[in-house]
């Protein structure tokens, strides 16, 4: 079992100063949905997406997130799972209204 890191993601997201703050980014926004695995055991990963995408000149919107369903599918709960992406894509789908493009999506949200 992978060990939960020090701090969360969102912790990290929120406390850094984003070089978009005071302008537009040059390439618009984008959602970036984490999932549960980059929130609490590997922040690092969603550290280094982010610096990419913003070197990239995107601006890097983080929505309120739940499960995306991977664990319930893991485990052969597809119907609970069903229910988790109507969510997901419901939360990812109000970033992509303001302009957003996603920069991932779980398989439940795409095949709905």
């Amino acid at each position: 079992m992978p060990r939960y890191a020090n701090h969360s993601f969102r912790e990290w997201f929120f406390r850094r100063r984003s070089p978009w703050r005071d302008r537009p980014a040059p390439n618009g926004r984008v959602v970036y949905f984490h999932g549960c695995s980059v929130q609490f055991m590997e922040p690092h990963i969603g550290r280094h997406v982010v610096e990419v995408l913003e070197h990239n000149g995107f601006e890097v919107v983080l929505p309120p997130q739940k499960c995306c369903g991977l664990p319930l599918i893991a485990n052969g709960d597809l119907k609970a799972a069903a229910g988790t992406a109507g969510t997901t894509s419901s939360t990812c789908g109000s970033g992509r209204s303001r302009g957003c493009r996603s920069s991932s999506a779980p398989r439940p949200v795409r095949s709905r």
